[in-house]
């Protein structure tokens, strides 16, 4: 699905076409940009939100993306100015060298102020070909009032966004 990038403030609070289909799809969504351009899918960055499911996530985007044999970044961003996350990393890290070793994967815990502004730099820093974001199912009156990171990075992402479903 692409995307683009164009959005008037009216878009930004109901949301585009592309962030609907995050939304509601049961499988996953690709957000391609209109001016992302790649040959190659080298370089993944995964964003990371600390949860019991994420080596579940991690190990299916290996999967689905075996055939590119990428190195996959784990990143999470902990807004409240310390990087607290590195004990989690330090489980994840152990865990994918004994149940995965053949995926390419490096974690890293950040600090910022905004998880979007955090990941952009870290997509720029990086060189990241595709980023890759979990979106659990919401309710309605989640939709309505959860700012959703996942939904910013749709409209606001200049590479692929792989948006893992379930």
């Amino acid at each position: 699905m692409a995307t683009k990038g164009e959005h008037n403030a009216l878009e930004r609070f109901f949301g585009s076409v592309a962030t609907a289909v995050i939304a509601q799809a049961a499988c996953n969504v690709w957000i391609v940009p209109e001016e992302a351009s790649f040959e190659r899918i080298d370089i993944i960055a995964y964003a990371s939100d600390l949860k019991e499911a994420d080596p579940y996530h991690i190990w299916e985007v290996g999967k689905l993306l075996e055939p590119f044999s990428p190195i996959i970044h784990c990143v999470h961003v902990n807004v409240k100015g310390s990087v607290e996350g590195a004990i989690d990393f330090a489980s994840l890290g152990a865990f994918f060298e004994h149940h995965a070793p053949s995926l390419q994967i490096n974690f890293h815990p950040l600090a910022g102020q905004s998880v979007i502004e955090a990941l952009e730099e870290f997509i720029d820093t990086y060189e990241v070909d595709m980023l890759v974001m979990y979106a659990p199912q919401h309710n309605w009156f989640e939709r309505v009032f959860y700012k959703s990171h996942t939904r910013r990075m749709a409209l606001e992402a200049h590479v692929p966004l792989l948006i893992i479903k379930k």
